[in-house]
């Protein structure tokens, strides 16, 4: 199957996961089972730290 988008793209993770910051704390939450779970996450520009 043909990758349209690839998720590790940028331009294309910061649209994904910065629209829709829900899909981020699951994965995030899904990728680190051990931890505690996270409840919010923020997507910053490299201007913005």
């Amino acid at each position: 199957m043909a990758e349209l988008l690839s998720p590790t793209n940028d331009y294309v993770f910061k649209r994904l996961f910065a629209e829709a910051p829900d899909l981020l704390v699951d994965l995030i939450n899904d990728l680190r089972p051990d931890l505690p779970d996270i409840a919010s996450v923020e997507v910053l520009t490299l201007t913005q730290y």
